[in-house]
């Protein structure tokens, strides 16, 4: 038994020592993230994941693909099933180590995301009616009891009974994920950090990484913020995969691409609702990021020398049983702190819009 031990150790050590294959293997167009479906989610998936081991299994041990291709089958298995044995087979996969071994939770300070620093700037825009001036509070999560809240548009990691606190690493995250035009809209934000006094103990899953970054990390620019090592990844990306499909149609109300991410809200509340836990994840608005420069005009990523995964990070916080009488969860209203809202028109461009936020502003808490 020690001698196959042994042999797969060295199987590990020289697929990770072989830097140039693994970037080969992440440099692969089939693979990149956010996914386009083909013709439907599931299809999508199986094809991806029959590609993907296939591709593994010229740098891996047969032992290792076959574990590969168990969390891929999993996966699939949950897609099929009905919200309760979707679930259950859900925490089954949770236990099985050669998944959570690999998966990356964050339980210190959040990593450095866009143009953050090492207290992170997180933001959040909302949409509004009223040309007037808006609250703190006004800009926080849908609260629980607003009954609007049940006719809205599903989110990618909420039910419809319990929001959550969604927040972006940048402005210009938060305005595509909107679907803000320029900056005409009638469109608040705030800039939010986690308050340090707060007593906070973080159980965040981070899903927040694509093959890009591994890519184009290694150069004398700016390197992306990156929680996996390589052997991590490669087990997990399947699961990342699946969580990260560009929704093709978000006027339904039962999407699919949803139902995975949607499961491993419902775990997190239910294992680790002491801690504030949450998913950090790369912006699923799009399968091709792009961002505005100083002329105003397009930047293309794959016409860039770093990715551009650390500009367009989300984080969802989902709120706890522990509400106020208006329905704001109060763990979170105590672990943020947050900047007066500001309308997005009153700026001439969003970076400028951002600088004011980030440079220009009191931090305080939410009901203050």
């Amino acid at each position: 038994m020690s001698g196959i031990g042994i042999k797969e150790d060295l199987s590990r050590k020289k697929y990770v020592d072989s830097y140039d294959g693994f970037i080969e293997l992440m440099s692969d167009e089939r693979i990149q993230l956010p996914l386009r479906e083909d013709e439907e989610y599931k299809l999508t998936l199986e094809n991806l994941f029959e590609y993907y081991c296939m591709k593994v299994s010229k740098v891996l041990s047969e032992k290792q693909v076959n574990s590969m291709r168990m969390i891929c089958d999993i996966i699939l298995q949950i897609i099929d099933e009905d919200n309760d044995s979707a679930f259950q087979r859900f925490e089954r996969l949770m236990n099985i180590d050669i998944f959570t071994s690999n998966l990356h939770i964050i339980e210190d300070e959040l990593p450095i995301d866009g143009y953050g620093r090492t207290n992170i700037n997180l933001f959040r825009l909302r949409r509004v009616i009223e040309n007037k001036n808006y609250k703190r509070i006004d800009i926080f999560h849908e609260p629980k009891t607003d009954k609007l809240y049940e006719n809205s548009r599903p989110y990618r990691y909420n039910l419809e009974y319990r929001p959550s606190l969604y927040l972006a690493s940048t402005v210009y995250c938060c305005k595509e994920e909107l679907g803000v035009e320029g900056n005409k809209d009638m469109v608040i934000g705030s800039m939010m950090r986690l308050d340090s006094k707060a007593d906070k103990k973080l159980y965040i899953v981070d899903l927040g990484n694509r093959p890009i970054d591994y890519v184009k990390a290694n150069n004398k620019y700016k390197k992306a913020n990156i929680g996996y090592s390589q052997h991590n990844y490669m087990f997990i990306y399947p699961f990342i995969a699946a969580c990260s499909v560009v929704v093709p149609n978000k006027k339904k109300r039962n999407i699919i691409e949803y139902k995975l991410t949607q499961i491993l809200y419902r775990w997190l509340v239910k294992y680790h609702e002491d801690k504030l836990c949450g998913i950090r994840y790369f912006s699923c608005y799009d399968g091709c990021y792009k961002m505005v420069d100083k002329k105003n005009k397009y930047i293309f990523e794959r016409d860039s020398k770093t990715s551009f995964t650390k500009y367009f990070i989300n984080y969802a916080f989902p709120i706890s049983k522990s509400v106020d009488d208006s329905g704001y969860c109060n763990r979170l209203k105590e672990t943020f702190i947050i900047s007066n809202p500001k309308f997005i028109k009153d700026y001439a461009t969003i970076k400028r819009y951002e600088e004011e936020l980030k440079y220009n502003t009191t931090l305080t808490r939410v009901d203050k």
